[in-house]
Order: structure tokens, then C-alpha cells, then sequence
């Protein structure tokens, strides 16, 4: 069994996350996006319960004052109705949601880094 990763190691993932989805994208900012949240929406932090509570609970569990991308997803989360639990769902339907919102702050964050370091060059 891996080891349990922490809010590094996660940011440290979706960071690269953009950085592939540039790279493929050509410096192409929309396509890179859309690889991001196609990259995301199916990676096994977020399609397994167990490791979308992890990932949740490890950015949860940071100070308050380090809780950005936590808090930045949960708005994501009931901006999209995400944080509601539909007629067959429980709460581990949420968790993905949720684990999705935060790993895609992260890369998105990071891709807005790499749009204006191209810019800049």
C-alpha cells in the first residue's frame, strides 16, 4: 500500500497536472484547460472514495490560515450545486466533487503561472 500523501504532495501533483496540459496543449491556454479538467475528472484521487476523502480531509485538516484551495473549492462546489446529494448518491459523491474542485484550483492556479511567465517571455 502507498504511503498517505500531504497538501505538498497534492499540489506538488496537480501542479504538474498543468504543467503536462500546457505542455501538450502548445501553450495553447483554452486547450490546456481542457486538459486539465479531463486529466482531473479522471484520476484516482478523484474517482476513488477512499482517496477523495484523503485528498479532502488533508487540505481540510491545514490551519485556517492555509486553507485557500480548500475554501476556494468548496465555493466552486456550491456554485455548481456540487455540495447537494442527489436521489442515489451519499456523502462519497460529494468528497469526489469536492477532491475535483480542489486538485482543479491547484492546476488552474498554476496554469494562470505559466500563461503569464509566456507572456512575459
Amino acid at each position: 500500500m502507498s504511503e498517505k500523501m500531504n497538501h505538498v504532495d497534492y499540489q506538488n501533483y496537480a501542479r504538474g497536472i498543468a504543467e503536462e496540459a500546457w505542455d501538450e496543449s502548445e501553450k495553447d491556454e483554452e486547450r490546456a484547460r481542457e486538459l486539465i479538467e479531463q486529466t482531473i475528472d479522471g484520476c484516482y484521487h478523484v474517482i476513488y472514495y477512499s482517496r477523495a476523502w484523503d485528498l479532502v480531509n488533508v487540505f481540510r485538516e491545514l490551519s485556517p490560515y492555509n486553507r485557500d484551495y480548500y475554501d476556494q473549492a468548496h465555493v466552486s462546489l456550491m456554485d455548481t450545486e456540487g455540495d447537494k446529494i442527489g436521489k442515489d448518491e451519499t456523502i462519497d459523491n460529494v468528497m469526489v466533487r469536492l477532491a475535483y474542485w480542489i486538485l482543479e484550483a491547484i492546476a488552474m492556479e498554476r496554469l494562470e503561472e505559466l500563461v503569464k511567465n509566456n507572456e512575459n517571455s
